[in-house]
């Protein structure tokens, strides 16, 4: 299996700290051949490190914040997620075709300040016609479960999303600094080798969530 961190930010998104230069460095001393970028709003990091790592397979993402929430876009069409804006108004003005993966970034609602659980069924049923994944696996997520102030049963549920409804289930470190990065990822095939078979793997469901236990912790738990 080729592992992928599928959600991470560098300095273009104004909210991270990571240099390009020095990501693409721990790429490639991690000989990651697969690889993406997902600022808010930008694809430019993602043609730096297609620059600075010609050996790698370098797949073009954004994160696009919807009323919704937020959402990952992958697409062979480096042009449309290139051109895609930092919001949109619903999930649903984001484009769903053979080319192109939408990824539901750490679903989550808060009823109330800093209790986090994973959304509800009318949330979801808004949402599940128009994505292909969901991020069921998310550092920033797995960083909320240590302090404590995620629900325990957060990330099962979000299993549970996935199985019900028969979406790829991803990982994502959400890193926006070093320290976080390739905390978290997303298992491919070994065949992947190209952006069309990348976004076929998703839609067909052939990924998994994995995640460093030793650094996140021992007890979370994917079932109920």
């Amino acid at each position: 299996m080729i592992e992928v961190d599928l959600h991470l930010h560098t300095t273009l998104s104004n909210c991270a700290e990571m240099d390009i230069e020095r990501i693409a460095g721990i790429f490639r001393d991690a000989r990651r051949p697969i690889i993406t970028a997902t600022d808010h709003g930008s694809t430019d990091a993602c043609r730096r490190l297609r620059e600075l790592l010609p050996d790698a397979l370098v797949i073009f993402g954004n994160e696009i914040t919807a009323a919704e929430g937020d959402f990952l876009v992958f697409s062979v069409d480096e042009d449309y997620v290139t051109g895609l804006p930092k919001n949109v108004e619903t999930v649903a003005d984001l484009r769903r075709d053979e080319q192109t993966a939408v990824i539901w970034a750490h679903p989550r609602v808060s009823q109330r300040a800093r209790s986090w659980e994973a959304p509800k069924l009318p949330d979801v049923l808004k949402v599940v016609p128009h994505i292909d994944g969901l991020e069921t696996i998310n550092g920033t997520m797995l960083s909320l479960n240590k302090e404590g102030v995620l629900r325990r049963d957060y990330f099962a549920n979000l299993v549970r999303i996935g199985i019900e409804y028969s979406l790829a289930m991803t990982g994502g470190s959400d890193a926006h600094d070093l320290d976080m990065l390739l905390r978290c990822g997303t298992r491919f095939p070994n065949n992947v080798n190209d952006a069309a078979s990348f976004i076929e793997a998703i839609k067909l469901c052939r990924v998994s969530p994995v995640f460093d236990r030793n650094y996140f912790g021992d007890d979370v738990s994917l079932s109920g």
